[in-house]
């Protein structure tokens, strides 16, 4: 089989960049190893054994940010037709911060808002907020000006001096609340959202929270039908443009000659092979939406990269990994009046310390707890629970070391069986015991209204998602994995591309979308205003299109 274009993996950026390159008419063919295209950002089921009831979750999606009409992400989804419908979480709080001690903080959408709701919970720091708050509008104008010509080059051009410039992009958020002076407390507030790129204030990028809580200064959203419906759009476009999406198909070997690369070696369904597919699909541009570490040092041939950058690759350190618990309550929250919010709980002012636990592998009740509800957001769809009923999320940063969770072969990806190992079982019972507990805070009583329970540890992730470490965050966002320092979407190797959460263009469904797109126009040659004024005819379906799998922890 030859063609124009393999983009590896059906995540979002892969999906993305597939979908534009196919919109102005390369030959694409897509593949990913799932039965359902999305990656973070598809759906899958449970059925309760005891009901038969199915039960429909979101993988990774959780809330988007900026999705006014003229925001980041309708403007990456519409020229394709991909036009879901947006609906708005509760602007006065879309994320309700709970401490120990019983205080709350909402987090209301508008950055002057936010910054009057800081004042008002904490007076006597005004001075500190207001020099958080001007920090963030820097970032703001940094952001924006690299939209208009991304790269470094724009920047010194900013009204705001080089040093100053420099110290934001070379700082964690620690160094920036260390420099304003702020209490514990407050330190906690800012720092709130950490969950959401998987990294303490002492090492995550002040760049990088800045950009995530931006994303969302304009308020919180959820796609009705959650994002497999965006998943099987994007899909369509590709197939409705000539591409082909080849799922449940396995890319073994990126193909290089002479510096170049010539296509993809993969492992085929059974039924293709029976068919006499070929299991070597050519093209002389590829693009790997597969982590950077399984792309450099698990998919390319050892003697294609230089030694010192594989040797980088290694080194390369990742966000932490999450255990989530997926739960149907015997309760309607939307009934009782529960607001349509994410609940952060914190059992006191230390957020550094669930991190370090975390990696240390020890679990003492200092992690935080992250709860949301598809049924608040999205409570027309039928498939998320019965009626009277709530589907809900609850997770926490999580260790991803192997033996923590009680594997000590090759691991999930290596075909370590694990689902029904003693350990392993113990330590998921361990993890959701800790989450119940502190999701009393959020929701009282929400332990004894537990009809249906299902986790997932990084290990789940590790299988399904193939990222390293379990993570779903990709790299983690450090000062010294940031911006130049980042993998660009181009690499060394003639031909291959970047594109994800390891890119310049970050994580999230946002950040990998827009680099998706943007890694599209690099390749095309299409200017990225080009691509912006497509229309495409609507393809978006409120339905998935694929049976959803039922995903086993």
């Amino acid at each position: 089989m030859d063609t124009d274009v393999i983009v590896i993996g059906a995540g979002p950026g892969g999906l993305a960049c597939a979908a534009y390159l196919s919109a102005v008419g390369r030959k694409v063919v897509l593949v990913d190893r799932h039965t359902v295209p999305g990656g973070n950002m598809s759906c899958f089921t449970h059925r309760d054994p005891a009901t038969g009831e199915e039960y429909e979750f979101d993988v990774g999606l959780h809330y988007l940010g900026d999705c006014g009409p003229r925001g980041s992400i309708p403007s990456v989804l519409a020229p394709l037709g991909v036009r879901p419908d947006y609906l708005p979480m509760d602007a006065s709080a879309y994320d309700t911060l709970l401490f120990g001690d019983g205080q709350e903080f909402g987090v209301p959408a508008g950055l002057n808002n936010y910054e009057a709701a800081l004042i008002a919970a904490f007076p006597a720091e005004r001075a500190a907020i207001e020099q958080y708050v001007g920090l963030l509008k820097d970032v703001r104008s940094m952001m924006r000006a690299g939209m208009r010509r991304p790269g470094l080059a724009q920047l010194p051009g900013l009204a705001m001096p080089a040093y100053r410039m420099l110290r934001l992009m070379n700082a964690t958020l620690g160094d920036v609340l260390d420099r304003i002076g702020a209490s514990p407390r407050l330190r906690a507030v800012l720092a709130g959202i950490n969950g959401t790129y998987g990294l303490p204030p002492s090492r995550a990028s002040f760049f990088v929270h800045a950009g995530v809580f931006l994303h969302y200064a304009n308020g919180a959203w959820y796609p009705q039908g959650g994002g497999q419906p965006i998943a099987d759009a994007l899909a369509r476009v590709v197939r409705d443009n000539g591409g082909e999406v080849l799922l449940r198909t396995q890319v073994e070997e990126i193909l290089v000659t002479d510096g170049e690369v010539r296509g993809v070696r993969v492992r085929r369904p059974a039924a293709d092979r029976r068919r006499g597919l070929g299991d070597e699909i050519s093209a002389p541009v590829v693009v790997s939406d597969a982590d950077l570490k399984r792309t450099f040092l698990e998919l390319l041939p050892p003697e294609s990269l230089p030694a010192d950058l594989r040797r980088k690759a290694a080194r390369m350190g990742m966000s932490a990994p999450l255990y989530i618990d997926y739960l149907i309550l015997d309760r309607d929250l939307v009934a009782e009046g529960k607001p349509n919010t994410n609940w952060w709980v914190y059992p006191d002012d230390d957020v550094d310390a669930a991190y370090s636990d975390a990696a240390a592998g020890r679990m003492t009740g200092t992690s935080f707890a992250y709860l949301t509800s598809a049924s608040l957001k999205d409570p027309t769809n039928p498939r998320l629970a019965r009626p009277g009923q709530t589907n809900i999320q609850v997770m926490t940063v999580a260790p991803a070391d192997h033996g923590f969770w009680g594997l000590h072969g090759p691991g999930p990806v290596g075909g370590e069986s694990y689902r029904r190992n003693p350990e392993y079982l113990r330590r998921k019972a361990e993890m959701h015991e800790s989450l119940m507990r502190a999701a009393e805070r959020a929701i009282p009583g929400i332990s004894d209204a537990v009809v249906f329970h299902e986790s997932a540890t990084p290990i789940t992730h590790e299988r399904f998602v193939r990222s390293t470490g379990g993570t779903s965050y990709g790299l983690a966002a450090t000062p010294s994995q940031m911006l130049h320092k980042r993998p660009g979407a181009k690499t060394p190797i003639t031909g291959l591309w970047m594109v994800g959460a390891d890119t310049r263009f970050l994580h999230g469904i946002g950040g990998t979308l827009g680099g998706g797109m943007m890694t599209a126009a690099a390749i095309s040659g299409e200017p990225v205003s080009t691509l912006a004024r497509l229309k495409l005819p609507d393809v978006w379906r409120p339905e998935p299109e694929f049976h959803l799998p039922q995903r086993t922890a």
